[in-house]
């Protein structure tokens, strides 16, 4: 599955688990602390005095501190009256808490498809938690949220058919929540349907009760599960949640273990989730070949066609590997950033927002930069080199054309920037990013531009070299400097915002250099 990992994130009232799958076939659950410790508690923590976010068990211990308000039950955190912005800052920061455990269980691996799973999924909750990942530098589209049904589902069909050719139940009994689901696989010649219903069992007991009187709620389970196998052929059985963590429920397991499968365990549901996002990314690659086959009628499609020849192989990969690396490149600088920023959440919010302005800015100089580099790759091969220079010359002055206006919208209006992306508390922070790193638009355009020529002309290794100095080997280091005086109080945290200016001058100085290189050696040779 390459370098990226898939994670599945069950955000649950009192608890999310996770779970990421990467190489390996199955998912894996994601510990904490302890090989064993599969729990990080729903809560975040804001301590006034330090101006300190926190999540997780780091939230719980540090609510205990004086000026610290503390922010439980996450997923019903709009039924309280917080307000939007404070709304948003609360997930936002219980989201990257969870990129960064994830990351680090991971060994670093970058994360590139982002499942969520709630017991009710809302569309306030949808935008709530899409939001918070996009603020993070994430796409939307790399982003799905699901029911805890709909993973149930994904979970228990990516099972030995022997567990599903009958009902499936699944018991989930936590700290608020005590319920079953039932799944039925409705079998067809071509097409199966499985269909799921939810039993709310609260009534029948709460979390307490397995404290309180263990016998008592091992003999409620095992009653409800023997008045449910006398109705219903069940093949297959989970148990999950915190409530079956607990020694015991020796009854329920003697009831439900007589010719069946059964599984006690954690991170079931998210796991589902896991499963989800594999099996959406091979649905739509298959259906992207069925298009590519029946609807593309220009090619042909023939097997023989699809012989590797590595001639071609290495041409392509000499133009095209750049191209991907500077897109991988994007990934890993504004996960940096958002790390470098981690001091001060109103200022990482705020880069989030201001990066999708940035991007809006500058997609319009990859627009010209995609039609400008196959004129120029035309005219190369033709070896024109009027067709050539014109490309070039006309290409950088259509481009800084539109980049000197993209500074000048940002420039004259950041605060109706600040008001359209909602920036909130972190309004003051966006618009300081907008007026010093919109500076860089022209450089920033400048040196896409200069990418599409250099691939244009086979000049595969400059392409590289300048997505590298733009997006890893000065702006990281220098934005991780600045941080420090940031951090110490020494300088504001627009200081941080001037090495995109700086960057972009550097990596454009250099540009020009292999400008005036390939133009000596290989559009007037």
């Amino acid at each position: 599955m390459g370098k990226g990992i898939i994670l599945g994130i069950d955000f649950s009232i009192d608890f999310t688990q996770m779970a990421v799958l990467d190489d390996e076939i199955n998912p894996r659950s994601i510990s904490i602390g302890t090989e064993d410790n599969f729990l990080i508690p729903s809560v975040v923590c804001y301590n006034s005095e330090l101006n300190e976010w926190s999540a997780g068990d780091e939230a719980v211990n540090k609510s205990r501190l004086n000026n610290s308000t503390e922010y439980r039950k996450l997923p019903e955190i709009l039924k309280q009256n917080y307000g939007e912005d404070l709304t948003k800052q609360i997930i936002t920061t219980y989201m990257s808490y969870l990129l960064k455990v994830a990351v680090n269980y991971s060994n670093g691996k970058l994360i590139k498809n982002v499942l969520v799973t709630l017991n009710e999924v809302t569309p306030e909750m949808i935008e709530l938690i899409t939001t918070s990942f996009t603020n993070l530098g994430y796409n939307a589209n790399d982003i799905k949220i699901i029911s805890h049904s709909e993973s149930f589902v994904y979970y228990v069909l990516n099972q030995g058919k022997d567990i599903w050719i009958n009902q499936v139940y699944f018991l989930n009994f936590d700290r608020n929540d005590f319920s079953c689901r039932k799944l039925n696989v409705i079998k067809g010649k071509q097409v199966h349907v499985a269909d799921v219903t939810v039993e709310d069992l609260n009534d029948r007991m709460t979390y307490d009760s397995v404290k309180n009187n263990m016998d008592m709620a091992d003999e409620i389970v095992a009653d409800y599960m023997e008045d449910q196998l006398k109705k219903n052929v069940v093949s297959g059985v989970f148990l999950s949640g915190e409530g079956f963590y607990a020694e015991g429920w020796a009854k329920t397991l003697q009831t439900i273990c007589r010719n069946r499968r059964v599984f006690k365990g954690n991170n079931l549901i998210v796991k589902g989730a896991a499963y989800a996002t594999v099996i959406g990314q091979i649905a739509s690659a298959v259906l992207l070949l069925v298009f590519q086959i029946k609807l593309n009628k220009e090619f042909e499609h023939g097997v023989k066609y699809m012989k590797p020849d590595a001639g071609i192989i290495k041409e392509i990969y000499a133009i095209g590997l750049p191209a991907i690396i500077a897109q991988a490149l994007m990934s890993i600088m504004v996960y940096v950033m958002n790390l470098i920023l981690k001091f001060n959440p109103s200022a990482q919010t705020a880069y989030g927002l201001f990066y999708k302005v940035q991007q809006f800015v500058l997609f319009l100089a990859f627009g010209l930069r995609d039609a400008i580099t196959p004129i120029i790759a035309f005219a190369y091969g033709m070896r024109s080199k009027k067709r050539i220079q014109d490309g070039i010359k006309y290409g950088l002055i259509y481009t800084i054309a539109l980049m000197i206006l993209g500074i000048a919208i940002t420039e004259i209006f950041p605060g109706a920037f600040a008001t359209l992306f909602n920036a909130g508390q972190s309004r003051a922070y966006f618009i300081s990013a907008m007026r010093v790193i919109s500076l860089s638009f022209l450089f920033a355009g400048i040196n896409v531009a200069y990418q599409g020529i250099y691939q244009a002309v086979n000049s595969g290794m400059e392409s590289l070299v300048i997505s590298l100095l733009r997006q890893l080997v000065i702006i990281l280091p220098l934005a991780g400097i600045f941080s420090i005086f940031a951090r110490n109080g020494q300088m504001g945290v627009a200081l941080i915002w001037w090495a995109f200016p700086i960057t972009e001058v550097i990596a454009c100085l250099v540009g020009y250099v292999f400008l005036k290189r390939i133009r000596k050696n290989k559009v007037l040779k």
